[in-house]
């Protein structure tokens, strides 16, 4: 089952160079557009993955079949498809450029699901130069949409994956996966952390404390949407934040950001309230769509919780 979002990637050039707080911001439609794929029910990453100084691109997703792109940038915006890569070709993926090995480059973590193989989630190393080598984790469960986020969440200077997922079992699942710094990753066995399915998961410092805190939102087992907000202590252990009462929707996107220039971190959440009635090969479902934002205390939590900025009809479609 899953939703589709039927979308193109759009190039969009900024019409002014140089901007004050005061100038309008003019998108402009690159024409040409690039020749890459087009999907749905896709997901993508840039970065520069070959240190030449400007951002390459990867996508992957269905057309109506399974699809899985690389792209090298010229640094003009033109865009060559490299051939022969390592990467299956997939559906629903989520995927990440990161520097996992702590080697200066970006390697990747790339999960979704392959033609042939089923649910997976893979890494892969960069030698720098753009090229990828999947190395082993069998730690890490395979999995399909989102439910993956990447942080050093134990501040010893290297990357780790929290996942909040449906496994392989169709049982929910929520662990948090720690690097030795040489992208082998072993699960801490956390407890704490109550899985979420199709989570949208994101790393922010809450409290200003100097480490990574963590919100997720998504679907519990019963079908309803849940906030959970979770506070680090700096060396990886986490506790349920009590103190905040949030809208507990199914948020699609979750991103923090300084949204009133104070110096602390705020949140942006939108997703549906409403539960998905099911039923066999298709179904249509109007619901509600909040966009709301919390504001942080950096000395202190609870957050306070604004009037809502705007509610939403959206109409989706899930596919069995």
């Amino acid at each position: 089952m899953r939703l589709f979002t039927f979308s193109s990637l759009l190039l969009l050039s900024v019409g002014t160079p140089l901007l004050t707080h005061a100038q309008q911001i003019s998108f402009d439609f690159a024409d040409p557009q690039p020749n890459i794929i087009e999907v749905y029910g896709g997901s993508f990453a840039s970065g520069d993955i070959d240190g030449d100084g400007d951002a390459d691109l990867l996508i992957a997703g269905q057309d109506p079949g399974r699809e899985t792109a690389l792209y090298l940038n010229d640094g003009q915006g033109n865009f060559a498809e490299v051939l022969d890569v390592p990467f299956p070709a997939t559906s629903s993926p989520q995927i990440f450029f990161e520097d996992l090995d702590g080697d200066g480059d970006l390697d990747l973590f790339f999960a979704g699901s392959g033609f042939s193989i089923g649910a997976f989630a893979h890494t892969y190393l960069n030698d720098g130069q753009g090229h990828f080598t999947l190395l082993n984790n069998p730690a890490i469960p395979g999995f399909i949409y989102r439910g993956a986020a990447i942080s050093d969440v134990d501040n010893d200077d290297d990357l780790d994956i929290l996942l909040s997922i449906e496994n392989a079992n169709g049982t929910l699942f929520a662990d948090i996966f720690l690097n030795d710094g040489n992208a082998n990753f072993s699960a801490q066995g956390d407890d704490i952390i109550t899985p979420l399915q199709y989570a949208s998961i994101e790393f922010f410092d809450a409290d200003g404390d100097g480490d990574a805190d963590v919100i997720l939102s998504g679907e519990q087992e019963n079908g309803s949407g849940a906030v959970h907000l979770y506070r680090n202590d700096g060396q990886g252990n986490f506790a349920l934040d009590a103190a905040n009462s949030f809208l507990q929707i199914k948020s699609e996107t979750t991103k923090a950001a300084d949204l009133d220039n104070d110096g602390d971190l705020d949140l942006l959440m939108s997703g549906l309230n409403d539960a998905f009635y099911r039923k066999p090969w298709s179904m249509s479902m109007t619901g509600t769509v909040f966009l709301r934002h919390w504001k942080t205390q950096a000395s202190s939590v609870p957050l306070q919780v604004p009037t809502p900025l705007q509610t939403l009809t959206m109409m989706v479609i899930w596919i069995f």
